[in-house]
């Protein structure tokens, strides 16, 4: 491998590095299941792209060629296995799109599925025809890509405001899953500037997604802050009453809006004597 290139692909390591010590100290700092999920989507993901590159095989050159062709035919599948369960649950799961949730967890399945064929046959297969189940890794793992656009076009008509840069994000994975298998599979004709797109590439896709699952983070621990805040009700109307019914509301148009249907926040006034009643809430002149 020529100098320039190995500088390339040591270069997008060093990005995605730092990608995964970003999700580990947002694990740190919230301990939650969504920051697990995005260091382990960060992690698998990324090994499978520095795997495709080649650059194991410069840095190690004593590494079983065996053990590379069972990574290589592995990792990929199981990378897009986990993209899809990290683009479901990041999509709101079974509780948002009953949809989508189906269609990424059957796609996850099937493709945990495909992940161990693939691993069985390259463990099997002489090595003068790995490239040929190499082509066919390609192939299997272009479905959750397709998969996994589908459902945040889905989610971004519904109404998910950060659907739409998932979206973008997807669109750089499928340049990104087409240029490393090209590498991987040594396609003649391409140099080195097709190998500096592919790495700047990548790097987008695993920025944005490290981004786009941050955000989604912290306004789901925001919103469960809140709804922590205040869980009393209104004796009267039995209707949540201070920053609960606030998270009530929240959802309420979520839901309205992942469902295409129309709703409505209705504020209700009532005058008595001793001032106003807003929501439950008494709010009379100071004395009166």
């Amino acid at each position: 491998m020529p100098i320039a290139e190995i500088a390339v692909w040591s270069a997008m390591l060093g990005g995605l590095c730092t990608l995964a010590a970003l999700a580990l100290a947002d694990l740190f700092q919230g301990h939650s299941i969504g920051s697990l999920r995005n260091l382990l989507f960060v992690s698998i993901t990324g090994a499978s792209c520095v795997v495709m590159t080649g650059l194991p095989e410069v840095f190690f050159p004593d590494l079983p060629e065996r053990l590379m062709m069972v990574l290589k035919a592995g990792l990929g599948p199981a990378a897009g296995a986990m993209g899809l369960y990290y683009v479901g649950t990041w999509l709101g799961g079974a509780r948002e799109d009953g949809r989508v949730h189906r269609l990424t967890a059957v796609g996850g399945a099937l493709l945990v599925s495909a992940t161990v064929i693939l691993v069985v046959l390259a463990s099997q297969i002489e090595p003068d025809n790995f490239r040929e189940l190499l082509v066919a890794t390609a192939v299997v793992n272009m479905v959750p890509v397709l998969l996994a656009l589908a459902a945040a076009l889905r989610a971004a008509r519904l109404g998910d405001p950060l659907a739409r840069w998932m979206v973008v994000a997807i669109g750089c994975l499928a340049v990104t899953t087409i240029g490393h298998y090209l590498r991987g599979l040594d396609v003649p004709g391409l140099g080195l500037g097709a190998w500096l797109f592919t790495a700047v590439i990548t790097l987008v896709f695993f920025l944005m997604a490290s981004v786009l699952g941050l955000l989604r983070n912290r306004h789901n621990r925001e919103i469960a802050r809140l709804s922590r805040l205040s869980n009393s009700t209104d004796p009267a109307t039995g209707l949540s009453t201070g920053s609960a019914l606030i998270a009530d509301v929240e959802h309420a148009l979520w839901r309205a809006a992942r469902l295409d249907c129309v709703a409505a926040g209705v504020g209700l006034v009532v005058p008595f004597a001793g001032g106003n009643l807003v929501g439950g809430i008494p709010c009379g002149r100071p004395g009166a």
